[in-house]
Formats: C-alpha cells, structure tokens, sequence
C-alpha cells in the first residue's frame, strides 16, 4: 500500500487556512452575546453583549411585576450571587425597554441576571454565566 505525503509548498496554505479558522472561532467567542435571558415566568428578559458591553432588559408582561437585569461577578461559594457591577430596570411593560453599559473589559469573570420585581420584592430569578 502506497501513502501519500503533501510537500511543504502544501501544507502550508494548509496549516495557515486551520490557523485562521482557529483565530476566528476564537474572536467569535469573545465577542459573543449571551442572547435573551429570560425571568423563569419569561415575563421579560435581559441580555448582555460583550462586544458593545452593553444591559438591555425588557419587561413583556402586563403582570404588575418589573424586570430587572445585572451583570455581575458571580460568588465562588454561589455563583447566582455576587457583586454587581451593572444594573438595568424596566419598571413596566409597554413602554421601551431600559439600557445600561460600562466597560468590564478588566473582568475575567461575570454572569447575568435577570429577576422580576415589585417594590422591595426581588424574584423568579435566572443566572448565566458569561464568561
């Protein structure tokens, strides 16, 4: 049985063809959204994006609750807590959803989090981890 090996002039378009994809996973992942996170009665959503850094949360139910977004960095013991860096409140539906941003660059670690709330009342949580 015969094999057939490629000549360096070759394998090199090849090697730098895997290299560049490899490069570009990379900054696709860095840069990526965490998408619509939603309350866990998906009365609304929050999401962040790492690439603008930007909060954005919606309230999309006419319920009384509002919805409340933060990004923070997540505990070692708990990571649905943390310290917030970031907030963003809409305090009802129908009217445009609230916007925060600030640079986290410096933060190796952060997740979002998305509540609903009512006066003191803070609830029916959802975390992600970011990064």
């Amino acid at each position: 049985m015969r094999t057939r090996t490629l000549s360096l002039t070759r394998r090199l378009p090849v090697a730098a063809a895997l290299a560049a994809a490899g490069v570009l996973a990379l900054s696709q992942t860095a840069s990526a959204n965490t998408g619509q996170i939603y309350t866990q009665t998906s009365g609304g959503y929050g999401d962040w994006a790492d690439d603008t850094e930007a909060l954005s949360v919606c309230d999309m139910a006419a319920d009384g609750y509002g919805v409340r977004a933060y990004v923070y960095i997540p505990s070692a013991s708990d990571e649905t807590q943390g310290t917030v860096l970031l907030k963003a409140s809409d305090p009802k539906s129908g009217d445009a959803c609230a916007h925060a941003s600030k640079n986290l660059s410096g933060y190796t670690h952060i997740s979002l989090k998305v509540c609903e709330y009512a006066g003191s009342w803070v609830g029916d949580c959802t975390s992600f981890r970011d990064r």
